[in-house]
Formats: structure tokens, sequence, C-alpha cells
């Protein structure tokens, strides 16, 4: 259900968890180089984005635009019959 509630972070702390985990099965150097280095692209995007918003005081409008709707459609299932699998249990 987590990946439903809030959408848009449910990728990142499913998969995060993953890739920082001591036991995890991603050993390989050049794919744990190529993981940091997007997530370091990810946070310096983020981080120009909400400096300019905040810059620029365009809160309200990413907020209508973005944020809302895309927290919504993350907690929206794409087929019926994948929510009832998540929801029993049964995947």
């Amino acid at each position: 259900m987590f990946d439903f509630f809030p959408g848009m972070f449910g990728a990142l702390v499913t998969y995060g968890r993953l890739f920082l985990h001591k036991d995890t099965p991603l050993t390989d150097k050049k794919l744990r180089r190529t993981v940091w280095m997007e997530h370091a692209f990810c946070m310096l995007a983020w981080t120009c984005l909400f400096t300019l918003l905040t810059n620029s005081g365009m809160w309200g409008s990413f907020l209508r635009a973005w944020a809302i709707p895309h927290s919504i459609t993350g907690m929206m299932p794409v087929r019926p019959k994948i929510y009832r699998a998540y929801r029993h249990g049964d995947l």
C-alpha cells in the first residue's frame, strides 16, 4: 500500500532502502557509482528548482500544477486488478 500513498516518494524510499542496506544485492562498483551520480544529479536539480521557486515566489503555482496532481495520481491504481492484489496481499 505504501507505493500508492504518497506516490511521489514511494519509489524513492523503497529503492533507496534497497540500495543503502548493508546486505544489498547491488555490489558492482560501477553500478553503485552510477546510482550515486543519479542521486546527486536529482538532488542538485531539486535544489535548483526549490531555490528558483523561493526566489520568484512561485510556490503556490508549483503546488497547484505539479505537487497536488502528482501526489493524487501516485495514490491511484493503474489497474484495479493490481490494486486488489496489493490490498489483499496476493503479490
